[in-house]
Formats: structure tokens, sequence, C-alpha cells
């Protein structure tokens, strides 16, 4: 009996860390920005506007002045190299808020601006259980310096460089700079030579720049499942 009870046991934990679903919600909560607001904005943050006009560029293909569903998924795939569907549904999903099919240099920046307000759900669904977690997803614009560097640390993996990051105190707002396909503002205002770190560097700003920051969480997740069947298992017991 107790033999087939264990069994029951390891069979139940192993089908709770098989999601077999997820859906993910999304709400926007900008605030609205007028001509004025925005032209200001950008007067206020050229060098930030820049490089999100060169993104722009590079994700628009064909030269239309918008970045359509098909030029997204190619970006992700061919850029930052990811080939997962879920991955890449999910950050077209969030590139293209509201269903807006075309997205302009002026869609892009005004996203990046009112940053801070987009919202994302995520209900992953297990066998026993349904895992609610909410994050911010680009609440990267309003990072500190601190938070930049965790995010050096923790994401991108070269800690070698945080010296400079407090050095030149580069904060979330640097985030669209380092996310630029030009390598002049690492290279020779940064002082960052290393071509593969700057790559790196790169391809993970881009990322959070366009897509958002999901900090890891799914261990976590599972900690919980694991923790919570085991419990049921020792007082079923």
């Amino acid at each position: 009996m107790r033999s087939l009870f264990l069994k029951c046991t390891v069979y139940i934990l192993l089908l709770n860390f098989l999601p077999f679903g997820s859906v993910v919600c999304e709400e926007n909560f900008e605030d609205v920005l007028d001509a004025g607001e925005m032209n200001k904005s950008k007067i206020e943050d050229p060098f930030g506007y820049e490089a999100i006009k060169l993104l722009h560029r590079k994700m628009d293909d064909d030269r239309s002045g918008s970045v359509d569903l098909n030029e997204s998924i190619d970006f992700v795939k061919e850029e930052l190299q990811i080939q997962d569907k879920d991955r890449v549904v999910r950050r077209q999903k969030v590139f293209h808020q509201n269903n807006d099919e075309y997205i302009t240099v002026d869609d892009l920046w005004y996203r990046w601006i009112l940053s801070e307000g987009a919202v994302v759900c995520d209900f992953t669904v297990y066998c026993l259980f349904v895992v609610v977690i909410v994050t911010s997803l680009f609440a990267v614009r309003c990072w500190n310096v601190d938070q930049t560097i965790n995010w050096l640390i923790n994401v991108v993996e070269l800690p070698q460089y945080k010296e400079i990051f407090e050095k030149f105190m580069l904060n979330g707002t640097s985030l669209p700079r380092l996310a630029s396909p030009d390598a002049n503002y690492m290279t020779n205002v940064l002082g960052i030579t290393n071509p593969v770190h700057r790559q790196k560097l790169q391809l993970k700003a881009l990322d959070v720049v366009l897509f958002g920051y999901r900090p890891p969480t799914s261990s976590y997740a599972k900690d919980i499942i694991l923790i919570a069947l085991l419990v049921l298992a020792i007082s079923s017991y």
C-alpha cells in the first residue's frame, strides 16, 4: 500500500511539472500625450529617440515606414535567435499591443516613454494548480542605476562592466542606446571593446527595450507546486 501511494505521489508530481496550457492577458494603462508633449520628449532625450529610430529601421525590412507582423516575427527569430514558438508569439503580442498590426517610429517611441504603464498577467495552468504571475513588462525605462546593474549582472551576465555602468550612471533610459545597432556608443563612449560582449549586451538590451523584461519565475512556481504536493502527500499519509 505504501509503495502504491508513493508511486501515485511521484506520478502526480511529474504531471504537475508539465504545463498543458497558458494564456497571457495584457492591460495597458497609457496616459495620452498630445503632439506637443511628444515633441518635447524627443527633445529631452534626443539620443534615446535616435536609438529607437535606428531599431525601428532595422526591423522595417521593406522600408514602408512601419513594422508589420511578419517583420516582427522575423526580427525575433533572426536577430534575437529565438525559435521557440511560445516565446516568439509572446514577444509579438507585446510589440503589437492592442492588435496594432503596423508599428511606426512614433508608435514605438510613444510606448517607450509611457512604458511604465504596461502590465502583464501570466496564468500558467498545471494539472492541479493555477499559478498567477503578475509582472510589469515595460518598467525597464524606470530602472535606476542599481536596477540596471542588477540586470547587467544577473541577466546579461557581464558583471565586469559594473564599474562602467556606475561611472556613466546608466539607468533604464540608457537601454535604447545599448540596444542600438550602432556600436559607436558602446565602443567609443563606454569603452566596451570586446565584440562578443558588445553583441551579448546589445541583444539583451534589444529584448527588454522592444519586448519588455520578464523576471525568471518558472523555478519559483515549480517550487511552490512541489512544496504544496509534498504537504498534501504527507498529510494524507
